[in-house]
């Protein structure tokens, strides 16, 4: 028994110093800001709950900035400090690591060392004995040296292997952990730092998006401006850089708020560090500040702004500024046009023309393609046609072999403008080869803008065919035109379609085929009826008002007042000027085609429903002379009627429908009258003339 609880006591004494054993003094080279105690070492996985709360609050944040758009400045900086908190984490972690690599190593040799210290053990052993005799008194001090000698040097002997590997276990387990962890933190870190890189490249994107828009003078995309705004709200005001003063003018842009987007720029410009002036940023910032003036309607601030651009840059080697330049050049050009100066705007023209003809930068090629249309037109509008014609034609030739749209567009609408100004010179065979030629490079060309220039080409063809009166091929031209783009949503192309579709009507009627004329109208009624263009409304009434004549004409007077009926009812509330021109034509009409088939009254009755509504001189005219026909005024009011119409104006009605009626139903002198009055209307000569035929007294 005595023995058994000297072994249990030897035990618990052997386990307490086992576990002292295992704190070896810490090596010269540990970081004195980890001591090897028990209490740091828990600090350090304190350290890292804390840093793992921290960057979970981290990651909300900036998945909220990431949804609501902020600014990521201040998470920057949160997560700059965290890194530095890891790294110091990491050398204490290293420090610790090391630590207990050393603590192993002095496992290996301190069983030697307890071997060795079996006296040390036998004093402490004594000290015991002197102190707890009453358990002991029976053996003497050599005995209980021997006997716990040999059972300590039995259990230390038989227990230190697994001693030491328990030991290794429990301390590898550790560092396994806090090896984990700080792989975590790392892998956490590296999201937070993609998703403020995603941020901030997508406020640059945004930025550069609002900046487009405002060089083309556009409304900026609603997105991109709400992503550059929320990464403006807390920008430092105290600490602006140019560029975020930019990003505010550019907010103030958005939100047509232009006085303040002057502000920012002015702003930006005072800000702009040495090495940012006479940079493609200041040739922007110098850009935007004209547009802005520009916005503001303020002319004198904006050529100011536009001259300083150029003066500060067009000299610069540096080519990342010459667009800012040529766009300067060109919108100084404009400005002069809208201020009436042609002889400044063509100046600006021809000094952008020759400073970059010669670039081979496409985004420069399209400024000159621009200016030399623009000063194609200028000339034009001056009444040189020679100059404006040459304009045209360098442009094709410098540009008709690019395969870049822009300057495509720019080759095709110079082309068209060539083929319309040797039209109006009478030069139809050369105005038909512009046409021709423009029409072969792009007819298979899938850019819309491309194609609107194609169909008006073929549009512009029939009519030039037209009045060469070649029928057949202007009637080749609209067929052509109406196939290929029948079927397209673009409003401009089905402008052009419903215009080639009138036109056919017309050319088949010129050629006395009416049904084919009808049936043209018929289609293009179909087709368009329920637009709401108004240039292709302004067709779909003059078809209708071509189908009452036609109907009138085949004496279908009720075919004819029903589609009169459709065509009140359809463009009754119309605003067009045109349309209602229609509309009030088709009264006129329907007045003149009621004297085959109702009463004198009911004609009369239409009559003074016209005269009601239209003050058109040469519709009054006619409805004059229709209440002479039907003896309800004289020949010498119906001269004074026709004395009211403008001498330019063009005489559009015929009496075709009526002229059986004017044969059949009138003779002697009033015959005479009624034939002297048609003669005039086709022939619109000297009203003079038609005063002798009349006999009307001067």
């Amino acid at each position: 028994m005595r023995l058994i609880l000297l072994f249990l006591f030897l035990s618990t004494l052997l386990n307490v110093n086992i576990v002292a054993a295992t704190q070896v003094a810490p090596p010269v080279n540990i970081a004195p800001s980890l001591p090897n105690t028990q209490r740091n070492h828990d600090l350090v996985y304190q350290q890292l709950f804390s840093m793992h709360s921290q960057l979970a609050s981290l990651d909300e944040k900036l998945q909220q900035q990431k949804t609501l758009g902020n600014d990521v400045k201040t998470l920057e900086a949160a997560q700059q400090a965290l890194t530095i908190q890891l790294s110091r984490f990491q050398s204490q972690l290293d420090a610790q690591k090391n630590l207990q690599a050393n603590k192993f190593t002095g496992f290996n040799g301190r069983i030697g060392d307890l071997k060795d210290s079996i006296n040390w053990w036998f004093s402490i052993l004594t000290i015991f004995l002197a102190l707890g005799g009453l358990l002991i008194y029976k053996l003497s001090r050599k005995e209980a040296e021997n006997v716990a000698h040999q059972q300590m040097e039995g259990f230390i002997s038989s227990n230190a292997d697994e001693i030491l590997a328990n030991a290794q276990v429990s301390l590898e387990k550790q560092l396994g952990e806090a090896n984990t962890s700080v792989e975590y933190l790392k892998k956490y870190i590296d999201e937070a730092r993609q998703i403020i890189e995603e941020k901030r490249k997508e406020v640059e994107a945004a930025a550069d998006d609002v900046q487009r828009s405002i060089a083309e003078k556009q409304e900026p995309n609603p997105e991109s401006l709400r992503i550059l705004e929320n990464s403006t709200n807390k920008i430092s005001k105290g600490h602006t850089t140019a560029r975020e003063y930019l990003n505010l003018a550019s907010v103030g842009y958005g939100k047509k708020n232009y006085k303040e987007t002057l502000k920012y720029l002015n702003l930006a410009i005072k800000t702009l560090k040495d090495s940012e002036k006479q940079t493609r940023f200041h040739a922007q910032l110098l850009w935007n500040t004209a547009i802005a003036h520009s916005m503001l309607k303020n002319v004198n601030a904006e050529l100011k702004s536009y001259d300083e651009l150029i003066q500060n840059f067009k000299s610069i080697h540096n080519e990342e500024s010459w667009d800012f330049v040529a766009r300067a050049m060109l919108n100084q050009g404009v400005v002069y046009a809208k201020q009436g100066k042609p002889d400044d705007e063509l100046n600006s023209y021809a000094t952008l023309i020759e400073q970059f003809k010669g670039s081979s930068n496409e985004d420069l090629q399209i400024e000159v393609a621009k200016a030399m249309a623009n000063q194609g037109i200028t000339y034009g509008q001056q009444g040189k046609p020679d100059d404006e014609l040459n304009s045209y034609a360098t442009l094709i030739e410098q540009f008709k072999g690019s395969s870049n749209e822009e300057l495509q567009i720019e080759v095709a609408k110079a082309m068209a403008n060539q083929g319309v100004t040797y039209g109006q010179q009478g030069k139809l065979d050369d105005a038909l080869s512009s046409f021709a030629t423009l029409i072969e490079q792009f007819k298979d060309s899938s850019n819309e803008e491309l194609q609107i220039e194609v169909a008006k080409a073929m549009a512009n063809q029939g009519v030039t065919y037209g009045q060469q009166d070649k029928l057949d091929d202007a009637l080749s031209s609209f067929a052509t035109l109406i196939e290929q783009f029948k079927d397209s949503s673009n409003e401009e192309l089905q402008i052009e379609v419903a215009k080639a579709m009138a036109n056919q009507g017309f050319t088949y009627d010129q050629q006395g085929k009416p049904d084919d004329a009808l049936n043209s109208y018929a289609t293009l009624i179909e087709q368009f009826k329920d637009s709401l263009n108004e240039e292709i409304q302004i067709r779909v009434a003059k078809a209708m008002n071509n189908q009452v004549v036609f109907y009138g004409s085949q004496k279908d007077f009720t075919a004819a007042l029903n589609l009169h009926s459709q065509l009140l009812e359809r463009f009754k509330d119309a605003n067009n000027a045109e349309i209602k021109a229609q509309v009030k034509t088709a009264l006129a009409n329907i007045a003149e085609l009621a004297l085959f088939f109702e009463t004198p009254e009911q004609v009369l009755s239409r009559v003074t429903e016209v005269e009601k509504s239209i003050v058109d001189q040469q519709i009054l005219a006619v409805m004059q002379f229709i209440r002479f026909l039907l003896d309800d005024k004289t020949i010498e009011e119906v001269f004074t009627a026709l004395t009211a119409i403008p001498p330019e104006m063009k005489l559009t009605w015929s009496f075709g429908e009526i002229k059986d009626y004017l044969t059949d139903n009138f003779e002697g002198i009033k015959q005479q009258q009624i034939q002297a009055v048609v003669q005039y209307f086709e022939q619109h000569k000297d009203i003079e003339q038609l005063r002798d035929k009349l006999g009307v007294p001067g």
